[in-house]
């Protein structure tokens, strides 16, 4: 796989206010990163650790969708 190639990831969640604020960590994260360097992931719950998402990620587009019912 080329790394230009396209994909899109897609999280579905039920709440907005959940929702909302995984919008803003990721938007804040990825203006970060978009500095260079990488990208980490650190989580702590009831396993410890961290994983290194990308080195110099960069984004296109980040968008939060708000689907009525």
């Amino acid at each position: 796989m080329k790394n230009n190639t396209k994909s899109d990831i897609i999280i579905t969640m039920n709440h907005i206010d959940n929702a909302d604020r995984l919008f803003q960590f990721l938007k804040k994260a990825l203006e970060v990163a978009d500095m260079g360097g990488d990208l980490i992931l650190k989580y702590d719950g009831a396993e410890t650790g961290s994983k290194t998402i990308g080195h110099d990620v960069r984004i296109k587009e980040i968008r939060h969708v708000i689907y009525e019912k």
